[in-house]
């Protein structure tokens, strides 16, 4: 009996060449994917090392407050590295949407990197304590909250064809949960905190957002405003918003054909590399920049030699490339 290898089991089926080809026939265009693959995973490497300063540092570290800007330096870091795995296959339209998630990242860092640190730190910890138990209640048979949403989702097609969300297990885990969150958000380090979101959820009559407490904004775009990021906020998240939300499937996708004959562009075409790769890299040493004056200022020595070493060149070179794809 004949047995298929181990390459055929894994992928039976081929892909339709013309639509997603197999590999990239353009050398040049390979050569810039390796340099900025290369540069991203340099970026990478060295945000491991941020983290770690951020995470480790005596003169920082506070038990129940510091946790925002640790887990979104990492946050940040993890991004990148999600970026740069998928220019590697020339997936370049993709990396977009993590690019916006990195921009938030970025603004984020800013924000409580500067001042009111443990105030905003702990902003954000409420909100995301308080965010979280009411996804939990969602799921928490007999409460308000659950009985809501389960009349929310009745007519719900994978509802209507017999899954249940609400089983017993699931029902016993989320009270576990919700008791740590209030045990959390019961610790007194918390009180000024809570009176303050509290105080700002009355003035807007809404769950605020965690960085529109201690003088913050109402949304992202308002935060850039704040932090003097607007032209990122209109070319990365602004511009992109379409394409993140499905709204706009055409713009770069669309070419003119034979006989007047409208087609599409092949899947992993890679049109905007260069740009994506700028404002990544742009993006990723604002936060890091920021968290190293920031928390370890002593450590700005050792950025700065890093930059010049390993990024400024291929950064530039990356600047002045043009790439333009049919």
């Amino acid at each position: 009996m004949n047995r298929r290898s181990d390459v055929e089991y894994l992928m039976p089926t081929r892909p339709i060449e013309i639509i997603l080809p197999s590999s990239i026939e353009s050398k040049e265009f390979q050569d810039l994917v390796d340099l900025v693959s290369s540069i991203l995973d340099e970026l990478v490497s060295f945000g491991t090392q941020v983290v770690h300063w951020v995470g480790n540092n005596p003169k920082f570290r506070k038990p129940d407050v510091d946790v925002p800007l640790v887990l979104l330096s990492r946050h940040i870091v993890e991004l990148v590295d999600a970026i740069s795995i998928l220019v590697k296959k020339s997936s370049i339209d993709p990396c977009k949407v993590l690019l916006r998630s990195a921009l938030e990242s970025m603004l984020y860092i800013k924000f409580v990197a500067t001042e009111k640190s443990e105030d905003r730190c702990k902003a954000y910890l409420i909100s995301y304590i308080k965010n979280k138990k009411n996804e939990y209640l969602k799921y928490k048979i007999g409460s308000q909250i659950h009985n809501e949403f389960k009349i929310k989702i009745a007519d719900d097609f994978l509802i209507k064809e017999g899954l249940n969300p609400f089983t017993k297990e699931l029902n016993e885990l989320v009270e576990i949960k919700i008791k740590n969150l209030d045990n959390w958000i019961s610790n007194p380090i918390f009180s000024e905190t809570i009176k303050e979101y509290n105080r700002v959820r009355k003035k807007f009559n809404r769950r605020p957002p965690w960085y529109l407490l201690y003088g913050g904004a109402e949304n992202i775009e308002r935060l850039s405003i704040l932090l003097n990021y607007q032209y990122l906020y209109e070319a990365v998240y602004r511009k992109w918003s379409d394409f993140v939300h499905a709204s706009d499937v055409i713009t770069g996708r669309i070419a003119s054909g034979e006989e007047g004959k409208s087609s599409f562009f092949q899947i992993r075409l890679g049109n905007d590399i260069i740009e994506v790769a700028m404002f990544t890299v742009n993006i990723t040493l604002s936060a890091y920049r920021q968290l190293i004056e920031f928390i370890v200022p002593e450590m700005l020595s050792n950025y700065s030699a890093w930059y010049i070493r390993e990024i400024r060149e291929p950064f530039l070179k990356i600047s002045r490339t043009r790439v333009k794809l049919t």
